[in-house]
């Protein structure tokens, strides 16, 4: 299966899925972390350039974007070179991010390695660098050339970053399928990971077609985000599971909820830290979402059925109350 991103006349993303991962004769720069670095440095990453970084949120950071432009400034990388991010949501938007600034912009190639970065990170050009505990808080969109998706690199994925890469996807089914939602509900997502991954990667497509440039439909894919983000930095969970408690907080009340809630316990999303309601409200007063108006955010009446509605702080105080307190 092929899928082409047609943005504009002059940009577009070839996402495969599941083919052979074929690269021309350019000259490509591999970018990875630490860990997959140990799991493929004598299958896939054999004999090619590899700059590796360490693991983890950490190294979506200035330092880590100074030693990658360093690296290339060292070993005078010209513009027709490739930079090719391998790995998950950080590696993606870091290497994504450096691809766009790096002499004003050079090749891209994204391989994402986490059912996370399959379905969210590595589709629609966005990317950034975590700055003074402020999440994409600097970055850009800039398209890849191609994207190759294989399933087979999930076999290696650490369990919870697998489960994390279930919230986003979750989440299309909440903003776009009730059948996703229905395989959550039922236990049955494992028998039809192949599906609701395809599925979920189509839907992306088709939202960024329609904003590429997140000048509004495209914000629906930040259900659960603004939350989410803050429980992620204030309290070290992983990006999707704070998105599935972002949902959460926002869907009380919702006919859908008690089921949400269920899905969500069923991946033991949960800490044991008490939440600072100031805190939480710090961060997300400083989101790229929050006007002089209030906090934007996308409303889920119903499974496939979604608005987009501002809220007052005072707002975003009750639901944090109200999440707190059930």
């Amino acid at each position: 299966m092929k899928y082409t991103l047609n943005l504009s006349k002059q940009l577009k993303t070839v996402i495969h899925i599941n083919e052979d991962i074929i690269l021309n004769d350019n000259h490509y720069i591999y970018i990875t972390d630490q860990n997959l670095y140990g799991l493929y440095k004598d299958s896939f990453l054999q004999d090619k350039e590899v700059i590796c970084l360490p693991p983890g949120e950490e190294s979506k950071s200035f330092d880590s974007y100074l030693t990658i432009v360093s690296y290339l400034i060292e070993h005078h990388v010209s513009k027709d070179c490739c930079l090719v991010g391998f790995g998950g949501g950080v590696i993606l938007d870091l290497v994504s991010f450096v691809a766009s600034t790096y002499k004003r912009g050079i090749g891209l190639i994204l391989i994402p390695t986490s059912s996370l970065a399959m379905v969210d990170a590595s589709i629609g050009g966005k990317n950034g660098l975590n700055y003074n505990n402020l999440k994409n808080v600097i970055g850009s969109i800039y398209l890849p050339k191609d994207i190759y998706i294989n399933l087979d690199f999930l076999k290696t994925l650490p369990n919870d970053e697998f489960i994390s890469g279930l919230g986003e996807i979750l989440k299309i089914g909440l903003l776009f399928d009730e059948e996703i939602f229905s395989l959550f509900y039922q236990n049955k997502y494992l028998e039809n990971l192949d599906k609701i991954i395809i599925k979920a990667i189509k839907y992306k497509i088709d939202v960024v077609k329609k904003d590429p440039f997140e000048t509004g439909y495209r914000r629906c894919l930040n259900f659960g985000h603004t939350f989410g983000h803050a429980f992620e930095r204030l309290y070290g969970l992983k990006h999707g599971y704070s998105v599935m408690i972002g949902m959460l907080i926002i869907s009380k009340n919702k006919p859908y909820y008690q089921s949400l809630k269920k899905i969500v316990n069923s991946f033991d999303v949960s800490f044991n830290q008490s939440i600072d309601i100031d805190q939480v409200l710090n961060l997300i007063e400083n989101d790229k979402k929050f006007t002089k108006e209030g906090l934007i955010i996308v409303d889920v009446e119903s499974v496939g059925h979604f608005s987009f509605k501002t809220i007052t702080k005072q707002d975003i105080k009750q639901y944090l109350e109200d999440f707190i307190n059930e």
